[in-house]
């Protein structure tokens, strides 16, 4: 299971291993489908801003303190800074067929567009970034309450969970500098503590927390107290918030674990290109601005050289030592791919492209091109094969409506003679979602993978005993009742992009014997994450504290769920064959049974 990185992250991780949709391998400009669908948002809400008895307001929102944001936010950026404004329209006696209208607008725009995952059935979201626009409905089949809000942000957007009875909210801190409010309330516990102290405190909070909550210190061959006293001098001679979170994703870098990381809130842009890691070389996969697309930069074009480097020495120099990483193929998906056009805001990066023929070099500065596509890609993609073979390709198991998603499209699956589930490049989520998916493969009970957790017991410490272990053996699932289960042949796809939640899936799956992994080994990374802010609307770090064991006893911490057969992608297969070559031997190995 995974946490929320931030939201860009999260769209980032979650999309740079995955084949592209048709919508963005076949289609030559998706930006114009965007457009049209824009349109039509704002066509829809003009119209129910003059519908008689429309209540229009203005609305603005601002700040990440969740204190002062009763449930919290439906959409946050960062540290929420700058404010969030635009209108609200509430219209009574709407119809579900309007609801259902505006939900697909929302869905389609999902292929191309970040939309949230909220958990209502008649509620959506979605965000643009290139006009910093955020759209959102809510719809009460028993009020017959439409709500629509339209939003733009100065700087990081900030709506709370509760914008439809929200008009205003201030969620920023209003400490005076001994630390009062003006009613004598502490606002804040730090006062008129320094840049330089709250970086400090920062690193101590890191080094605590690990200490503390870090499931993995025996595998740690560092000296963790050493490195935190070597790490002091260093976050002194920082001079900005964005460096100081670099030094501390540097040292928990050096943890090894994929699930023990730091967050920046306002440190670093993300180019808009999707790349994708072939072998030891890095090709286009996406590109997602207009303004780069014009510049001649198409998918399938080899990403040479960056700032004079070759790609794989840049990747491994600049990039590989702020990865948390658990084994060498996800710092390679990550590096090579994920993580490789990051860089700080204002900074400039020179690209070296090669299409095979020519080459094309070009220099952008981070921020300055906006991501007018920051696909998500469908949560599933189902294609029928003329052979009776099912291809399901489910890119998360994170979305909020995923149960009932995937109910919608189970029918359609049981129809085949066998199934593929390709998982690759999916970054996880809720293992409940991946559960539930394995609850319909059989008509057998299902064994769980088994899970430890360290125990701290302050009255132990003080008697000198070790510290132990609450540990959780493999427990068994009941598959779903009232359906037809599929119990015919399948083959799930991995690669390197197969990470936390999704690879739970795998384990689970090969403990139930169901059929056969094709792929690449998964990242090999797993675990519940505990959230410390380490200094406050600066940084904060994710700790894993559990343990996982597969289900079938075999350790893929560390290691990575390895396929029973591996499968080498070449750019040919990738981007110009119509199947891609772990599709094509998941494809002949069915054929064959």
């Amino acid at each position: 299971m995974i946490t929320l990185r931030g939201i860009i992250v999260l769209i980032v991780a979650t999309v740079a291993s995955i084949c592209p949709d048709a919508a963005f391998g076949k289609t030559s400009d998706p930006f114009t489908e965007i457009d049209k669908l824009v349109k039509e948002l704002d066509k829809n809400f003009s119209a129910l801003k003059k519908r008689k008895g429309a209540e229009t307001k203005a609305v603005a929102y601002t700040g990440s303190d969740f204190s002062l944001s009763p449930d919290g936010f439906e959409w946050q950026n960062g540290a929420g800074h700058g404010w969030t404004k635009g209108e609200r329209v509430i219209v009574a006696n709407a119809k579900q067929a309007e609801s259902d209208r505006l939900m697909n607008i929302f869905e389609r725009l999902n292929n191309y567009m970040y939309v949230s995952f909220g958990r209502k059935e008649n509620h959506s979201a979605v965000k643009i970034d290139d006009t910093r626009t955020l759209y959102a409905f809510d719809y009460d089949p028993d009020s017959r309450k439409l709500a629509f809000l339209k939003v733009n942000a100065e700087d990081q957007f900030c709506v709370p969970s509760r914008w439809i009875t929200i008009d205003t909210l201030d969620a920023t801190s209003k400490a005076t500098p001994n630390g009062l409010s003006t009613s004598g309330v502490s606002e804040s516990p730090y006062g008129n503590a320094t840049a330089r102290q709250m970086r400090q405190l920062g690193l101590a909070n890191l080094w605590a927390g690990v200490k503390r909550n870090f499931v993995f210190m025996n595998r740690v061959k560092l000296n963790w107290d050493s490195l935190y006293v070597a790490m002091i001098p260093k976050m002194d001679s920082v001079a900005t918030d964005a460096e100081a979170t670099l030094l501390l994703q540097r040292m928990a870098a050096q943890l090894g674990d994929g699930h023990t990381y730091i967050q920046g809130y306002d440190m670093q842009e993300y180019l808009p290109i999707l790349t994708k890691p072939i072998g030891d070389e890095t090709f286009v996969d996406i590109v997602c601005s207009k303004n780069i697309v014009r510049d001649g930069v198409k998918r399938g074009m080899k990403i040479e050289s960056i700032n004079g480097m070759p790609t794989a020495e840049y990747a491994s120099a600049v990039i590989a030592p702020y990865v948390s990483s658990s084994t060498p193929q996800w710092t390679k998906s990550q590096s090579l791919g994920t993580d490789l056009l990051k860089g700080t805001s204002g900074d400039s990066i020179t690209i070296t492209f090669s299409d095979g023929t020519q080459r094309l070099t070009k220099t952008y500065v981070f921020g300055q091109n906006r991501w007018e596509l920051t696909p998500n890609g469908n949560l599933f993609t189902v294609d029928q094969m003329k052979d009776g073979t099912c291809y399901l390709k489910i890119s998360n198991f994170m979305d909020g409506k995923f149960k009932q998603k995937f109910d919608k499209i189970y029918p359609e699956i049981l129809k085949s003679n066998a199934l593929i589930i390709d998982i690759r490049g999916n970054g996880g989520g809720n293992s409940g979602n991946a559960d539930y998916v394995l609850q319909h493969l059989t008509s057998d009970r299902i064994k769980t993978d088994s899970w430890k957790s360290p125990i701290y017991i302050p009255a132990y410490a003080s008697w000198g005993r070790d510290a132990g272990w609450h540990e959780s053996p493999n427990q068994y699932m009941d598959p779903i009742k009232g359906i037809t289960p599929y119990e015919k042949p399948i083959v799930v796809l991995t690669d390197a992009g197969t990470f936390s939640a999704a690879e739970d899936f795998c384990s689970v799956f090969r403990g139930m014997n169901r059929g056969k992994i094709f792929g690449k080994p998964t990242g090999g990374s797993t675990g519940n994450g505990v959230q410390l802010t380490l200094i406050p609307n600066v940084a904060y770090a994710n700790i894993c504290s559990k343990h996982d064991t597969g289900a079938d006893g075999v350790e893929f911490v560390g290691i990575g769920i390895i396929p029973d057969t591996e499968i080498e992608e070449t750019p040919k297969s990738v981007f110009e064959d119509d199947i891609d070559a772990t599709t094509s031997a998941a494809i002949e190995y069915l054929r064959a049974l």
